[in-house]
């Protein structure tokens, strides 16, 4: 999964090929641009923190050993 589609499947932010566009819409709905800023926020602190990257790397690291026995 890339990262646009998790930010539009999680709705995290905007992905757009018209930045100035993008610019305008946050500029005119900016409570609306900061609640998706701070589920952005939490969307990391909670999927992509060290800790989380560590944990999944030492299960994979378990599930590679028990299928190699």
């Amino acid at each position: 999964m890339t990262a646009s589609n998790i930010i539009r499947k999680e709705k995290l932010g905007v992905v757009t090929d018209n930045f100035s566009e993008a610019i305008w819409q946050i500029c005119s709905n900016l409570d609306k641009y900061r609640k998706i800023g701070e589920r952005g926020r939490d969307y990391v602190k909670k999927n992509l923190s060290w800790e989380k990257f560590c944990r999944r790397m030492v299960d994979l690291f378990y599930e590679v050993m028990e299928v190699d026995g």
